[in-house]
């Protein structure tokens, strides 16, 4: 199985359409929802029910309107984070491309390619965007707030220091779709994916 990471600086950075595009764009097969810091324990951290996956309007209804055939969503306690994520990743199969949503995953999956959307200065970055960040091979720069005036050779630079192997792409409030289809080629060619060239057995109805 191929896995992409999806991460972002801030909590509504953008991940959640990001990957709906990319599960679309790329066919998909599996999309992970991750949320560190919930209150679920147990067997309610780790939810596969349809009823409550493919509820609309919320981000892993969005995935699945997208059209991943398995969205799982974990949401835990800190400290109960990895061992979900391990359990939900072994829900699904061995075959296939897997799109993860979520900076949390990048500490525990080992992703075949990160992509991160940034829309605050380094400053600003929730804690567990640092290390997603790191691990990037695309930077999505969202050129709004604080960064609509930035000198983007700067930003490129401070963004090499940390992600040196990323490549960045910036893109204009309210207009990320051109910015979402070459992160897609980008990942397609890194990946060596062919458009619904990834074949996996169906699992029975």
């Amino acid at each position: 199985m191929k896995i992409v990471q999806v991460g972002a600086s801030t909590k509504k950075g953008g991940k959640t359409a990001l990957a709906e595009y990319l599960v679309s764009e790329l066919k998909a097969d599996f999309a992970l929802k991750i949320s560190s810091g919930g209150h679920h324990s147990g067997d309610r951290a780790v939810t596969v029910n349809p009823r409550i996956i493919s509820k609309p309007d919320t981000d892993t209804g969005r995935l699945v309107k997208a059209g991943a055939r398995k969205v799982i969503w974990v949401s835990a306690a800190e400290n109960e984070l990895e061992r979900h994520v391990n359990e939900a990743m072994e829900l699904f199969g061995s075959d296939g491309l897997l799109i993860v949503e979520g900076n949390s995953g990048s500490r525990f999956i080992d992703a075949d390619f990160t992509v991160f959307l940034m829309n605050v200065p380094m400053r600003l970055f929730k804690e567990s965007a640092y290390a997603t960040i790191s691990e990037s091979g695309l930077v999505l720069v969202n050129l709004s707030g604080e960064l609509s005036e930035v000198e983007m050779s700067k930003l490129s630079a401070e963004i090499k220091s940390i992600a040196p192997k990323a490549e960045i792409l910036e893109f204009s409030p309210g207009e990320p779709i051109g910015a979402f289809s070459m992160a897609a080629e980008i990942i397609r060619k890194n990946l060596s994916l062919v458009e619904n060239a990834i074949q996996v057995e169906k699992e029975p109805s």
